[in-house]
């Protein structure tokens, strides 16, 4: 088992693991918001927003990763930023 800790906050959730080790889920931020995560082979986790190009989700945060398949391919909700309506979204790795 390993403590892959937080983005910040008190709580984080792993939701999905791959075959290689990646494991997805979700952190609260110190300011109670809550952020997707990716977290590689056990290392720290990184917020996905921060990994993901800003034109592909305009106006959208990701607030949860939900799975993730043996090539990389990541489920996730994300929501209008600011708040507001809620979406589904898959995130595919570049080749």
């Amino acid at each position: 088992m390993v403590d892959l800790g937080t983005l910040g906050g008190d709580i984080s959730m792993g939701k999905g693991v791959n075959k290689g080790g990646t494991v997805v889920g979700y952190s609260y931020m110190a300011d109670s918001t809550i952020r997707a995560f990716v977290s590689f082979n056990g290392s720290a986790m990184q917020d996905l927003n921060s990994l993901v190009d800003p034109a592909g989700l305009p106006g959208l945060t990701l607030v949860k990763a939900n799975g993730i398949n043996d090539a990389g391919w990541i489920a996730a909700e994300a929501v209008q930023t600011g708040g507001g309506a809620g979406h589904a979204v898959l995130l595919k790795p570049l080749p």
